[in-house]
């Protein structure tokens, strides 16, 4: 999804011109893409004879591996409204002139295949649903900069059993905490045992960071910077072994930089700028000999610059 994430990454996917257990979901596709106005009622025909020609759907078959144990064929929804995509896409076209704004309706959460979903610099109205976690086949989802979108995020899309990445980034109408159920289901429910990048980058979200966050074994980016979020930051964190990125910059966070950051033996960006973290920058981050940027400008720690040969640091 961002650069440097491959949550799907191209070579691990093959287009298709015509995907049969796509076709399942046909009718209610057209159903939800009529309803948001992305076309109009002479093109159900198209949705009912190969969906995979309409311009904002694109089916594909995820190798075996990428599956991760579910089905591997099925299609991604890109709506993006940026105009410079319009020498390359008819979907900006498309969303400028539709008359109506989007909406997470219920027969959106009847689509069974859609592996992606994309929405970026559009008008939407309304909130996601707890009925999200009916899109079992979702891998990836993604809204940036959606006007009118309002939260707050339903903890019940922690139970999607194969999301790798979520994204919900410059998104102001999103408010009150992260929600502690969104990663305290048991494994054995699901509780995105397959979660690699989590992204809710500059929204409105407030509270603590839930502790529960150290759950998410294949978490490998982290990134809650620019939000409102207040009180420590949680020790559990030390269980996200594989973590390369961890972004908490701009945010409220008080008291220490737990040692048990020490542990994160694969981390190669820590950002912690401007919040009011104080103490002594704990010696065990000078053991992480994978870090290469360490950010903690605009806090109240102190640095023993000799512990850290292998890093950039601001202060």
């Amino acid at each position: 999804m961002q650069r440097g994430d491959n949550i799907l990454p191209y070579t691990e996917m093959e287009e298709l011109m015509r995907c049969d257990l796509c076709q399942e979901d046909a009718a209610a596709l057209f159903a939800w893409s009529y309803e948001a106005g992305l076309v109009d009622n002479g093109t159900e025909s198209t949705f009912e004879d190969n969906l995979c020609v309409v311009p904002f759907i694109t089916c594909v078959r995820l190798r075996e591996a990428l599956a991760d144990g579910g089905p591997q064929d099925g299609y991604i929804i890109n709506l993006t409204g940026r105009p410079e995509d319009m020498d390359v896409s008819d979907v900006p076209q498309i969303l400028q002139q539709r008359g109506a704004p989007l909406v997470f309706s219920e027969v959106f959460y009847r689509l069974r295949h859609v592996v992606c979903f994309w929405a970026a610099m559009l008008a939407m109205q309304g909130s996601l649903g707890d009925d999200i976690a009916k899109v079992t086949s979702l891998r990836a989802f993604y809204l940036f900069e959606v006007d009118g979108f309002e939260g707050p995020l339903p903890s019940t899309i922690g139970e999607l059993p194969y999301l790798k990445g979520l994204y919900i980034m410059n998104m102001a109408s999103i408010s009150r905490p992260i929600p502690p159920s969104l990663t305290s289901l048991p494994i054995e429910l699901g509780g995105w045992k397959s979660m690699e990048v989590l992204d809710l980058y500059n929204n409105n979200f407030s509270g603590p960071i839930p502790a529960e966050l150290g759950q998410l074994s294949k978490l490998r980016r982290l990134s809650l910077g620019s939000n409102r979020l207040s009180g420590l930051i949680p020790a559990e964190l030390e269980q996200l072994s594989k973590l390369r990125q961890l972004y908490l910059a701009r945010n409220r966070l008080s008291g220490p930089i737990p040692t048990e950051l020490g542990q994160l033996s694969k981390l190669r960006q820590l950002s912690l700028r401007n919040n009011s973290l104080s103490g002594p920058i704990p010696a065990e981050l000078g053991q992480l000999s994978k870090l290469r940027q360490l950010s903690l400008e605009n806090n109240s720690v102190d640095i023993d610059i000799c512990s850290y040969r292998h890093t950039d640091i601001n202060n």
